[in-house]
């Protein structure tokens, strides 16, 4: 069972990610135990910046619509 870090969780949206494909995840930035947990499970983490947006309560989820993507 994964516990994430409360701050991290909180303040910095640790836990809002978009998947991107299979085992590929993009997540806000500066989140090492989180991060860590993801890659620990095989899955490759992109991180972007969300300080200004987290400051309206937002992270990468609240950026993005619907995501089509074609089949591997």
């Amino acid at each position: 069972t994964f516990l994430p870090d409360q701050d991290e969780a909180e303040s910095n949206k640790a836990l809002n990610v978009v998947t991107l494909g299979p085992r590929r995840i993009l997540m806000p930035a500066g989140n090492p135990l989180a991060r860590g947990f993801y890659e620990s499970l095989g899955v490759e983490v992109v991180e972007t910046p969300m300080t200004e947006l987290r400051k309206a309560a937002g992270a990468v989820g609240c950026l993005t619509g619907v995501v089509a993507r074609e089949r591997a």
